[in-house]
């Protein structure tokens, strides 16, 4: 897989309350690149909605893990099938801009950990993250793989068909950010079933 014709750039703000990346991707080439990231969120009447804020979040060590993605399934996770996440297109020599806002404390939420584990999960216990690691899930677009508007409220949304071809081709680009003082994390505990 030949790596992809892109700069990614990422700005890092904070308040108390949140943290805010600023984050862009410029296709440099001359193919079309699609981004993995439009996440949606279901209510529980069966609607969804997408935000630019949705992003998954995990720990790794005293690192913050955010990010737009197919996430890769962990060995042992059983699943009827896995849907990415919606997709943006990206033109050559176009720039994608978008702003994420985290709120603080940070809530962990990454679905293929919280299934690995059990018992009944939540994001309540406190640690603290000294870094942050932002990652978009970036892949490139030809002739066997389109990008389809199938939800008519929401037609800016676009799936990747079929789906395994762009996610076995996605590359993740990462942006290093440090977090002086550390950020509040919740992350996840697992409590039994009696």
């Amino acid at each position: 897989m030949s790596a992809l014709a892109v700069s990614f750039a990422c700005r890092l703000t904070r308040t108390r309350e949140s943290l805010s990346v600023e984050y862009a991707v410029t296709n440099t080439g001359k193919s079309r690149i699609g981004l993995f990231n439009q996440i949606t969120r279901f209510h529980i009447d069966g609607t969804f909605d997408v935000s630019c804020n949705t992003v998954y979040i995990e720990l790794d060590g005293s690192s913050l893990v955010a990010g737009k993605l197919a996430l890769p399934v962990p060995p042992g996770l059983r699943m009827n099938s896995y849907a990415p996440p919606y997709t943006s297109l990206v033109l050559p020599g176009q720039t994608f801009r978008e702003q994420v806002q985290i709120a603080i404390p940070v809530r962990v939420m990454q679905p293929f950990r919280r299934a690995m584990l059990s018992g009944q999960v939540v994001p309540d216990k406190p640690t603290e993250a000294t870094r942050l690691h932002f990652q978009i899930g970036a892949f490139g677009l030809q002739d066997d793989v389109q990008l389809v508007a199938e939800n008519p409220a929401w037609p800016a949304l676009l799936q990747a068909f079929p789906p395994g071809v762009a996610v076995a081709r996605q590359q993740v680009l990462t942006q290093d950010m440090p977090l002086d003082p550390p950020v509040r994390v919740l992350d996840y505990r697992a409590v039994p079933w009696p």
